[in-house]
C-alpha cells in the first residue's frame, strides 16, 4: 500500500497515516501501547474499531477518497467521504483454520470468530468499495459477510518488475526462501528437508520463530540473511535456480510474484500458489501435493539438477498481470468511477 501511495502521489496529493510515521507521513495518535496495536487479530478485534472511530471522524471530508487496509477500521463510524477498504486478508475467514491448534484456542475459537465476523461485516458495509486480491475472498464476502457484490472489486497484488527482473549473473546451486521463518510459512518443513536438498538454501527473512531460526542456523547448507533491501533480494533471486515457499496459509504472497518476475521456477504449496499458479497455467514450477520434507526436497532437487536458467514465460505472466503499473491503473480506474 505504501508503494501504491507513492504511485498515486505522482498524480494527486496523498497523505499516509501511520502508527510510526517516517518523514512526510502523519501520526495515528493513540494511548494504546504500540506493541498491542501491532498484534495481528488482536489489533483488528479490539483496537482498530475504536481507533478508526476517532481517526475517521477527524479526517472525514478532508479528502476525496480515504483508502484503508483494515476491514474493521470503520466498524463504529461510517465516513461521509468515499471510503475504500483493501482486504489483503479477511480475519474471520482465517480464524476457523486455527481451531484445531490448542495453543491458539484462547484467540481463535467460535466466540472470537463471531466477534470478528460481526466487526468485519459492519466495517465493510460502511465502505463504499471493497477491494479483494483473490476470487475466494470475494465469494466469502458475498456468502458469509453478506457484502453486496456490486461494491467488490478484484485487484491482485503488484510488484516492481524493474527491480525484480532477470540479471546477467551466473546461477549458483542454491534455492531461495523469502519470508517469515514461522510454522505457517512452512519453514519447519524446509528445515526438515534441508538434509535432503542437493544444494545451498538461502533464507531471507525479517522475523520468525526463534526455535526455528536456531535450528536453521545449525543446518550446514542454510544461510540466514536478515532484512535485505529489495535490490539485494532481487540479486539472490537472480543467482538462485529455484524459489521455495511451502506455506500452510497465504493469500497472494509478493515473494512468489517477485521470484516469477525474476524468471525463476517456483516450488510452492497450494496455498502459496494463490490464483497466480494453477495446474492448468503455463507457469514453470511445482505445486506440492503433500507438504512433507521428502516431497519438498524431491521437487527442489529436480530444478537444482535441471539448471533451467531464466524462464521468460514466468516473468511475462507477472509483467502482464501483476506489475505495479497494472496495480496502480486498477486503483486509478476505481477512484475515477466515483
Amino acid at each position: 500500500m505504501l508503494t501504491l501511495a507513492r504511485g498515486l502521489a505522482k498524480q494527486a496529493h496523498v497523505d499516509v497515516f501511520s502508527y510510526a510515521p517516517s518523514q512526510g507521513q502523519k501520526l495515528i495518535a493513540s494511548k494504546i501501547p504500540l506493541g498491542l496495536r501491532l498484534l495481528p487479530f488482536i489489533r483488528d478485534m479490539f483496537f482498530l474499531p475504536i481507533i478508526g472511530r476517532f481517526l475517521l471522524r477527524k479526517i472525514d471530508q478532508d479528502y476525496d477518497v480515504i483508502q484503508a487496509t483494515s476491514s474493521t477500521l470503520a466498524a463504529f463510524y461510517r465516513p461521509r467521504t468515499r471510503f475504500i477498504v483493501t482486504c489483503h486478508i479477511i480475519r474471520s475467514q482465517k480464524i476457523p483454520l486455527f481451531y484445531r491448534l490448542p495453543k491458539y484456542w484462547l484467540l481463535f475459537n467460535p466466540l472470537t470468530y463471531r466477534i470478528m465476523k460481526r466487526l468485519e461485516r459492519r466495517g465493510l458495509r460502511n465502505a463504499d468499495n471493497v477491494v479483494v486480491i483473490r476470487e475466494h475472498q470475494r465469494q466469502f464476502l458475498i456468502d458469509e459477510l453478506k457484502i453486496s457484490p456490486k461494491k467488490i472489486t478484484l485487484i491482485p497484488n503488484g510488484v516492481d518488475v524493474e527491480i525484480f527482473k532477470p540479471q546477467a549473473t551466473p546461477k549458483k546451486n542454491q534455492v531461495v526462501f523469502v519470508g517469515r521463518t514461522t510454522f505457517p510459512k512452512g519453514f519447519n518443513l524446509l528445515v526438515d528437508a534441508a538434509n535432503y536438498i542437493e544444494g545451498d538454501i538461502i533464507v531471507i527473512t525479517q522475523k520468525g520463530a526463534s526455535e526455528l531460526l536456531a535450528r536453521a542456523q545449525k543446518t550446514p547448507n542454510m544461510q540466514i540473511i536478515k532484512s535485505a533491501p529489495p535490490e539485494v533480494v532481487a540479486g539472490h533471486y537472480a543467482e538462485s535456480k529455484v524459489f521455495i515457499l511451502p506455506s500452510l496459509d497465504e493469500e497472494q504472497p509478493l515473494t512468489v510474484l517477485e521470484a516469477l518476475a525474476c524468471g525463476l521456477p517456483i516450488v510452492v504449496s497450494e496455498k502459496a500458489a494463490s490464483d497466480v499458479f494453477t495446474r492448468e497455467s503455463t507457469v514453470e514450477g511445482k505445486v506440492l501435493d503433500y507438504l512433507r520434507p521428502d516431497t519438498i526436497a524431491e521437487a527442489v532437487n529436480y530444478y537444482l539438477r535441471t539448471s533451467m536458467g531464466t524462464i521468460k514465460r514466468n516473468r511475462q505472466i507477472v509483467v502482464d498481470q501483476y506489475s505495479l503499473e497494472n496495480n496502480l491503473n486498477h486503483y486509478l480506474r476505481l477512484y475515477e468511477d466515483s
